[in-house]
C-alpha cells in the first residue's frame, strides 16, 4: 500500500505544450512541485514563474512521493522506468501520456515488485480545450487513487474512472478510434455530397448536427464551399491530426483491434490469437 504523499513536493516531468498548462495548475493550487524537463531552460523558467524547484535530472524526482509524468509522444515507459530505480517503496506514479495498455500493465507489474505504485491516466479528448478534456485513470491500488485523486482534480479537468491499470490507455485508445472514424466518415459525406450536388450550407449543417463533439463541429462549420467543391482540408486535416496524434503509435504497434484481445487474453492463450 502506499504511504501518503501529500507531505512531500510532487513530481512533475514534461514541461513541453500541454505539460506546462497542467504543472501550472497544480503550483497556483499550492502544490510544492519538482519538476523537470529535457530543456533545461524550460524548466527553469517554469521554475522561476512558479517559485519551485527545477530538477537538473529525471533522478532529482525521486525523492518525491507522487510523481506525474507527461512528456510528449510514446517516451513515458523509459522515463519512468529510469527513474524508478531511485523511487522508495509507497511511490506512486501517474502516467499522463499516450502509452500501450499492454506495456503498462507489464510496467505496473515491474513496479509493484518494488512496493511502487502506477496509475494510467491518459488525457482524453481536446487537451486545449479544458471543457472537452478528460483525465481518464487506471489503478489497481485504491488506496494510490486516494492521494493522487486529489491532486489530479486541481488540474480543472474531468476525471473519469477507467478501471484497473491499464484501462485508461484503453478506454483513451477506443475514444480516439471513435474519434478518428467520425471524422473520417464525416469528410466523406463532404466528398459525396459534392459530387452528387447537394447544397453545401445544409450537408455541412446537418453533419454538423450530428456530431457532438466540438472539434469536428467546428471543422464542419468553417469549412466553406469553393465553386461547386467543397473545402474539405480542414476536416481532413483534424482527421490527420487526431490519427497522428490521439491515436498514434509506433509502427511496429498493432490495431486497435488487435490490441485489445491482447489485452485482455491470459499470457498462456495469447499464442492462439489471431
Amino acid at each position: 500500500m502506499p504511504a501518503n504523499a501529500t507531505g512531500a513536493a510532487v513530481g512533475f516531468d514534461g514541461l513541453d505544450g500541454v505539460g506546462w498548462a497542467l504543472a501550472s495548475s497544480l503550483a497556483r493550487a499550492g502544490h510544492a512541485l519538482v519538476v523537470h524537463d529535457d530543456d533545461a531552460a524550460r524548466a527553469r523558467a517554469f521554475a522561476q514563474e512558479f517559485q519551485c524547484r527545477a530538477a537538473n535530472d529525471l533522478a532529482g524526482l525521486s525523492a518525491s512521493g507522487l510523481l506525474l509524468f507527461a512528456p510528449p509522444g510514446f517516451a513515458v515507459r523509459e522515463r519512468i522506468a529510469s527513474v524508478s530505480q531511485g523511487l522508495h517503496a509507497g511511490a506512486i506514479v501517474v502516467d499522463l501520456g499516450a502509452a500501450d495498455p499492454t506495456l503498462t500493465r507489464s510496467l505496473g507489474a515491474q513496479l509493484a515488485q518494488r512496493g511502487i505504485v502506477l496509475i494510467d491516466a491518459p488525457l482524453c479528448g481536446d487537451a486545449q480545450d479544458s471543457a472537452a478534456a478528460a483525465i481518464v485513470h487506471g489503478c489497481d491500488d485504491d488506496s494510490a487513487l486516494d492521494v493522487a485523486l486529489p491532486v489530479l482534480r486541481t488540474l480543472g479537468l474531468e476525471l473519469v474512472a477507467g478501471g484497473a491499470l491499464g484501462c485508461g490507455q484503453a478506454l483513451r485508445l477506443v475514444e480516439a478510434h471513435v474519434h478518428a472514424d467520425v471524422l473520417a466518415a464525416s469528410a466523406e459525406a463532404l466528398l459525396v455530397g459534392d459530387r452528387i450536388g447537394l447544397a453545401p450550407a445544409g450537408l455541412r449543417a446537418r453533419i454538423a448536427a450530428a456530431i457532438r463533439r466540438g472539434a469536428e463541429r467546428e471543422a464542419l462549420e468553417q469549412a466553406g464551399s469553393s465553386g461547386q467543391g467543397f473545402a474539405t482540408g480542414l476536416a481532413l486535416g483534424l482527421f490527420a491530426q487526431s490519427r497522428a496524434g490521439q491515436l498514434a503509435a509506433p509502427a511496429s504497434a498493432p490495431g486497435l483491434t488487435r490490441l485489445l484481445i491482447e489485452f485482455t487474453t491470459p499470457a498462456n492463450d495469447k499464442e492462439t490469437v489471431p
